[in-house]
């Protein structure tokens, strides 16, 4: 009784695979004695005297607790400040940082800033890319319009939700079709990733300071 105790009680996987191993040998052993294959089974140790039955049932539990093990290890991890990235850039670099990682913008377009009037919000146009900004040093954020960047997880457009749920959990807030995901490392807490679905899959990502 005091093995069958171990067994329930392995505290790791590589512990659980041993023992699964001692078990299919012990049922190998009792297929030699009862006329089976005459194949010599390895010699794993005194482990006689347990019945077929036993035997099944303490396997049958071994792999439960590898499944459930397995499905534990499938949680996405906790979120860093390392998550809140698009490609080589996040919106803590300067406008500087940016433009040597991706080169010149395509094109430049400047509107009313809805925070400060005295501002302007000015925008730097990629390809299927956008870095918003108010001063040289104060980066908004940046949004993926289409496919071809990925968030450093691997989120990308068109991907469906329960892509966004495998890899991130569940969102910190949700507004309509849009999850919202905070950084923990951000004592203002005001650096969010939004992705934003349509009919169930991403249509838009946003890493920065939300407006709105």
């Amino acid at each position: 009784m005091e093995g069958r105790g171990l067994i329930r009680a392995a505290p790791n996987n590589a512990l659980q695979r041993t023992r699964a191993a001692v078990l299919l040998q012990r049922a190998s052993r009792k297929k030699v004695s009862s006329g089976g294959s005459m194949r010599a089974p390895l010699s794993l140790g005194p482990f006689g005297g347990t019945s077929a039955r036993i035997i099944a049932l303490e396997f049958a539990t071994l792999l439960a607790s590898q499944f459930s093990a397995n499905a534990d290890d499938s949680k996405p991890a906790p979120l860093t400040g390392r998550d809140f990235q698009i490609g080589p850039i996040n919106s803590h670099m300067s406008t500087k940082e940016i433009r040597a990682a991706l080169g010149p913008p395509s094109s430049v377009t400047s509107e009313r800033n809805p925070i400060d009037p005295d501002l302007s919000l000015v925008t730097w146009h990629y390809r299927r890319l956008e870095v918003s900004f108010m001063t040289e040093e104060n980066i908004l954020g940046i949004a993926i319009s289409g496919k071809g960047w990925s968030t450093f997880r691997g989120l990308r457009i068109g991907d469906p939700e329960s892509q966004v749920k495998k890899l991130y959990g569940e969102p910190t807030s949700t507004y309509g079709t849009d999850l919202d995901y905070h950084d923990p490392s951000d004592s203002s807490d005001s650096q969010v990733m939004r992705v934003t679905l349509e009919h169930g899959h991403v249509s838009s990502i946003f890493v920065g300071t939300l407006l709105d």
